[in-house]
């Protein structure tokens, strides 16, 4: 069935949760989604959404894994409206033994807070033994890829939940992760030296490299430039 492009809405917002989560694919989500949660090693039999920013996703992510979702809801929230950005109630759904934040990003952290703070009073009032395994945050920013951010353990620009990005790559068939933010910088000097049109690509891309960063990993800096080159032949 043919549908004819619509009326285009876009939000003057710079980071907008709405077009994080519309102008990919339910496919390209979950492909995102497993990137990060493999990537670090994360188990869980649950996802939990905050408000609209969370449930946009929850249910193709929770649908695909066949796990339990659970909603949360925003203060003034009814099934039509919202009125302000407090989080403090249990919407529906079931909750699991592990479970996953899901939102766009995480800022300052005071929303991260209060949804662990609820979900652990509701498994608490039933005796319900859980575990917050993190937050996955969707939105890709500058370095084009989703982020896992670790459970609250030290003080950082993130209210305390530390990010980690990973990317997905093949050496030989095998499937590794590297960082995420060095993979960016890989590919751009790799992709510089495609436009220069330079003989020896890797080692204009590593030289491009040392010049933007003091310190890297050679090894795997090596190994996503074969990665780079295997993926365009």
């Amino acid at each position: 069935m043919y549908v004819e492009t619509g009326l285009k809405v876009a939000s003057s917002v710079k980071n907008s949760y709405m077009r994080d989560a519309f102008e990919l694919t339910w496919g390209e989500h979950i492909e995102l989604f497993e990137e990060q949660i493999e990537g670090h090693g994360i188990e869980f039999d649950t996802v939990v959404g905050i408000g609209l920013s969370g449930m946009m996703l929850m249910p193709i992510i929770g649908s695909h894994y066949g796990c339990n979702m659970l909603a949360l809801r925003k203060n003034g929230a009814t099934d039509n409206h919202v009125y302000d950005n407090d989080i403090n109630r249990i919407g529906e759904g079931s909750l699991g033994k592990k479970w996953i934040l899901i939102d766009d990003f995480v800022a300052g952290g005071g929303t991260a807070d209060k949804a662990i703070r609820l979900v652990n009073e509701f498994a608490d009032a039933f005796s319900h033994k859980t575990e917050f395994m993190g937050i996955y945050g969707y939105n890709r920013g500058m370095y084009k890829s989703s982020k896992f951010y670790y459970p609250k353990t030290r003080t950082s620009g993130y209210g305390g939940y530390t990010p980690s990005s990973k990317r997905r790559i093949y050496v030989d068939d095998e499937k590794q992760f590297v960082d995420a933010i060095l993979y960016y910088y890989v590919e751009e000097a790799y992709q510089d030296a495609l436009k220069r049109g330079v003989e020896n690509v890797k080692t204009y891309a590593i030289r491009q490299l040392r010049n933007w960063h003091s310190t890297f990993d050679l090894d795997t800096a090596t190994k996503i430039l074969i990665y780079l080159e295997n993926a365009n032949k």
